[in-house]
């Protein structure tokens, strides 16, 4: 059954990343593949989405999707939310959202045991769902519906149930 780990420590990447059949070795803070040398990032720290009103947009992020308030500054236009762990910001913008773009959105995780009640609850909300699908075999899978925030961001809900990138 696929968990999500715990974030890795330095060693541990390396390690997983020489099982994976890599040749890599740890220089000052870059790591070596052959004769080219990349940044090694190991996480997110975070993710902005683009809103038109914080106070709103709050409000569904908290109470639709459980996030909590991490620091806020609504006359700056930047709210930080923790999900499970992970930042989001929402931030105050003009940038044109395309709610018909469905290949641009945010996913979530939910338990495998709240997923249908997740979508119930969205339901109830007058939150409309416009397309599931039970998507195997490719690189993120597992039960997911699709649905949009106030401001027709893209966001799913998914019950994850694989991960291709993730290194056993």
């Amino acid at each position: 059954m696929w968990t999500l780990a715990p974030k890795l420590g330095l060693q541990q990447t390396i390690l997983k990343l020489a099982i994976r059949g890599r040749n890599i070795a740890h220089q000052s803070g870059v790591i070596q593949s052959g004769i080219e040398s990349m940044i090694k990032t190991i996480g997110v720290a975070h993710f902005t989405l683009a809103v038109t009103d914080t106070v709103r947009s709050m409000a569904f992020y908290v109470d639709i999707l459980g996030m909590t308030p991490v620091q806020v500054n609504h006359e700056r236009g930047m709210v930080f939310l923790d999900c499970g762990g992970d930042c989001i910001i929402l931030t105050k913008s003009d940038a044109k959202i395309d709610p018909n773009d469905h290949d641009v959105h945010h996913a979530f995780i939910v338990a495998e045991e709240e997923y249908e009640t997740a979508k119930a609850q969205l339901r109830s909300k007058g939150i409309n769902i416009f397309f599931e699908e039970d998507r195997q075999g490719g690189a993120v899978n597992g039960p997911r519906a699709y649905f949009h925030d106030p401001d027709g961001n893209v966001l799913e809900i998914i019950n994850l149930t694989s991960y291709k990138g993730e290194i056993l």
